[in-house]
């Protein structure tokens, strides 16, 4: 009997998470109170196999509402904050795979405004990505026997 090992990639996908509180300290009027708007923008998206760990980089701008005064009316504006980068590490064992599949990903994001102070206000950001086609190396054995007649 005959045992023959076969290496072989496993096609794989991940879920992964970037959660991050942020305050914006530059508003162009004085915060009186949170808004109940926000926005973001995540650009720039890439997975680096080369690294170690592996990597899932983005580049995000965030807008988080608040309320000003101006001659006693209530106003609403956006205090942005612009141009942020994280990078997610990644299981090691991930790599590119050799059949050709290039990773792909999609994202969703949230961001909700938590607060205001006369001087920022502040927000709390999450992303969730899902990376597919990556390949994970793996072998299996088969055992093999002679065929009777």
């Amino acid at each position: 009997m005959a045992i023959i090992r076969i290496c072989a990639e496993e096609v794989s996908s991940i879920n992964e998470n970037f959660a991050q509180s942020l305050t914006c300290t530059d508003p162009d009027y004085t915060p009186v109170g949170p808004g109940t708007d926000a926005n973001a923008a995540v650009y720039n998206v890439s997975v680096d196999l080369a690294t170690s760990p592996p990597q899932l980089c983005f580049s995000y701008d965030v807008q988080l509402e608040y309320q000003y005064l101006n001659n006693g009316v209530t106003f609403l504006e956006f205090c942005h904050i612009n141009d942020n980068s994280s990078c997610l590490a990644l299981p090691e064992s991930l790599t590119l795979c050799v059949c050709g599949l290039l990773p792909t990903f999609s994202f969703n994001s949230a961001v909700t405004v938590t607060g205001a102070t006369p001087t920022s206000v502040s927000g709390d950001l999450s992303i969730d990505f899902s990376v597919s086609d990556l390949c994970v190396p793996t072998s299996f054995c088969v055992s093999t026997t002679d065929c009777p007649i």
